[in-house]
């Protein structure tokens, strides 16, 4: 062995050492509040992106060291674009491997061609980069925007219509693929607690979906616990930090940190060192294949849109803020919040269906003295109910719960509102200094206005009905409609 292969072992086994520590210490490869934008680490000066084991041990050196740059380069390129590497400075050794040689040969014309021969050998070497903080006069670092939450519908739709096997969405408490059907069993995506959650469990499954005897034809493990499993883990959870990170997602860890994983992977890494350079490549094969698949399907769902005009929300225009409520929890929301269009339709929808569940709690207990004070305004096209005068809709009476509509509910309870107004006129005509007869007008301007109001908002509920599709691609799975029950060659998280 020479001087330059007994330099690639000593780094690889202080890199495996590295790993070894973060898993006993942290639970994970990944530490908390890991800086997304060092997933990945490129050479400004040549646009080369670092790959496998290099990119592992320069997102690790970066972390370490606190750096917030992803950019890498060798002393003799920065000089090249006139910056310089400061003094003090500690370079990361990397690796470079070579797979092929160049021979030259004749053709049967007798004209010299070049060919490439794959070397019995691989030559190995290495090379020492240095992190753009400790580089002066390197330009400022143009921070990369991640996806927004809004987004990632879009992304999810896309990666499981991407996905060389079946992904069915079930209601379950686990996620897994099971080789034997090739097929992806995944939790209902409302039963995450954050949308990305969904969108990492998704890839790490599609992860393991690669290794299929079709496709990159990985081995596996038999059962949880034994070497090959643990090494098929860690190959489909490096290569969803690496998609996560291609798709500019925020990085969302998917491995549960139980201890039978990491008890398992560290033991792996230390009867191998070479095992987290194997690990990084195959994660680089799998997470390639995930996105040259993803950025297709991505084309064809964008011209889609373009040649089909996009929905629009039906109904837009409709505001309304939330001022309070005794029934916060149940309603899930805070006090003084403005919601618009859809999201303020379903806030109305949720007001009318938890008056209706009170309304029958308190039949049911003999006792229509228990409600929940609430107080909203509501506001679409001209019509505002503008809370000049504080109206309060007490959640538990009835008035809301007992129409199968908002816009019924709303027209109920305002025009109740009208008329309290009527039964006590003498004290509103006497408090704004208007007659009777103003007065009257008045109340003849509002009611036309909420007629006006509810017919609008009529038209929106009819105009979603119509636009109603459902809400997840691939099939919905009930327990009791599970056949098989096979468990012990399932890939679990």
């Amino acid at each position: 062995m020479n001087k330059t292969q007994e330099k690639i072992k000593r780094e690889r086994q202080k890199l495996t050492n590295q790993i070894i520590e973060n898993l006993e210490k942290e639970g994970s490869i990944w530490k908390k509040g890991w800086n997304s934008e060092l997933l990945t680490p490129y050479n400004p000066t040549n646009g080369t992106n670092y790959k496998g084991y290099n990119r592992i041990k320069l997102m690790m050196a970066a972390e370490d060291s606190k750096s917030t740059d992803p950019r890498w380069m060798t002393y003799k390129q920065a000089q090249e674009k006139g910056w310089q590497v400061k003094k003090g400075s500690k370079g990361v050794s990397c690796e470079y491997w070579k797979f092929e040689k160049e021979v030259k040969e004749k053709d049967s014309e007798g004209n010299e061609i070049i060919k490439k021969e794959k070397l019995k050998i691989p030559f190995g070497n290495s090379f020492t980069l240095f992190n753009g903080t400790d580089i002066d006069g390197i330009p400022e670092l143009s921070k990369r925007e991640n996806v927004e939450s809004s987004e990632l519908r879009f992304i999810n739709d896309t990666l499981i219509k991407s996905s060389e096997c079946e992904i069915n969405e079930m209601a379950t408490d686990r996620a897994f693929y099971r080789p034997s059907e090739d097929k992806i069993y995944l939790p209902l995506r409302d039963s995450f607690e954050k949308p990305q959650e969904f969108t990492a469990t998704l890839i790490h499954e599609m992860a393991h979906s690669t290794g299929h005897e079709s496709r990159l034809n990985r081995k596996k493990g038999k059962s949880f616990g034994d070497e090959l499993y643990a090494k098929e883990e860690l190959r489909a959870e490096l290569s969803s930090v690496f998609t996560q990170n291609n798709l500019n997602l925020k990085l969302d860890a998917t491995i549960d940190n139980h201890s039978a994983y990491i008890k398992s992977w560290i033991q792996v890494l230390k009867n191998d060192p070479n095992e987290i350079s194997r690990a990084a490549a195959d994660a680089e094969k799998i997470s390639d294949r995930l996105i040259v698949n993803y950025r297709e399907t991505e084309k064809e769902k964008i011209q889609e849109l373009i040649e089909k005009p996009l929905k629009i929300d039906p109904f837009r225009g409709l505001v309304v803020r939330h001022h309070y409520s005794e029934a916060k929890s149940e309603l899930g929301i805070e006090d003084n919040t403005i919601l618009r269009g859809r999201k303020a339709y379903e806030y109305l929808e949720k007001v009318v269906d938890l008056d209706k569940k009170k309304y029958l709690q308190n039949n049911n207990q003999n006792s229509k003295t228990t409600f929940y004070k609430t107080k909203f305004t509501f506001k679409l096209g001209e019509y505002e109910k503008d809370n000049n005068e504080a109206v309060r809709y007490d959640l538990g009476i009835g008035e809301f719960g007992g129409h199968t509509k908002v816009s019924s509910a709303l027209k109920f309870r305002f025009n109740e509102h009208l008329e309290a107004l009527n039964n006590q006129k003498e004290y509103w005509c006497s408090k704004h200094d208007i007659s009777e007869k103003e007065f009257g007008r008045e109340l003849q301007n509002m009611e036309k206005d909420i007629e006006k109001m509810v017919k609008n908002l009529e038209s929106k509920e009819l105009k979603n009905e119509k636009q109603k599709q459902p809400k997840t691609i691939g099939k919905i799975i009930y327990p009791h409609k599970c056949k098989s029950r096979e468990r012990s060659r399932d890939l679990e998280r």
